[in-house]
């Protein structure tokens, strides 16, 4: 959200369960940078998934370094 040139804010929600609907209201700053809403997979908007292996956290961390890569 948001084209801004400053520093982009990546947030990520609490863990399982969590979802980034809160960061919306963060659309004020997104005029100055851009806002990047992560949701973990099977939580919020982000894909569902059955396969329990995928929920490690060396995967997550992979997950946000490729966002923010």
């Amino acid at each position: 959200m948001g084209e801004g040139d400053k520093t982009p804010l990546l947030c990520l929600h609490g863990g399982p369960g969590g979802t980034s609907k809160s960061y919306f209201n963060l659309s004020e700053i997104s005029e100055e940078r851009p806002v990047i809403m992560f949701d973990q997979l099977g939580s919020g908007r982000s894909d569902f998934h059955q396969d329990t292996s995928l929920l490690k956290v060396e995967k997550l961390r992979a997950q946000v370094h490729a966002v923010k890569d």
